[in-house]
């Protein structure tokens, strides 16, 4: 990442606040407006979807989540919603690598720490790593950042249940 368009950043700006006003071109950026690599999550629920498009990318080092900040997820200051950057985290937890979609998988506990805000037209990337599995239980922690800066880091457990439907 860095400063450029693809992430979030206006050509010439440079990083230093993820929170600092958008601009112009990037606040009128169209929600599925993604750097390149990224496709549509392919497994979203009907509440996933409502706060996306979420996007992801394969890398070496894992799955990269994506989200580009639109109207819909900002509060009346004009930074995304505290509600909406949970939400986000919880996909990004919840989409960990070793997944196993026939099994729900149900958040049990998810704390969050908002460490900057992040504005209108910004592109957001999360991080999931699983710091231990039993067999009914993964324990994950997550990042969110803007153009490299920090913006979200939250930790979830989730319960591993057979679908009964």
């Amino acid at each position: 990442m860095g400063d450029s368009a693809a992430d979030g950043g206006a050509k010439g700006q440079t990083p230093s606040d993820p929170a600092a006003p958008a601009a112009p071109a990037q606040s009128a950026r169209a929600a599925d407006d993604v750097p390149e690599g990224f496709v549509v999550l392919a497994n979203r629920s009907p509440y996933g979807r409502l706060i996306g498009p979420v996007y992801e990318k394969a890398t070496p080092e894992g799955r990269v989540f994506g989200v580009r900040i639109a109207e819909k997820h900002v509060n009346l200051g004009g930074i995304a919603h505290g509600g909406m950057m949970a939400s986000f985290a919880d996909v990004v937890l919840g989409q960990f690598e070793s997944r196993d979609y026939s099994r729900v998988t149900v958040t049990v506990r998810m704390v969050t720490d908002y460490v900057a805000a992040s504005r209108l037209g910004n592109w957001l990337e999360g991080r999931a790593t699983v710091t231990k599995e039993t067999g009914s239980m993964v324990f994950v922690d997550a990042t969110i950042t803007c153009r490299s800066h920090l913006v979200l880091r939250a930790s979830g457990v989730f319960k591993l249940l057979k679908r009964k439907w």
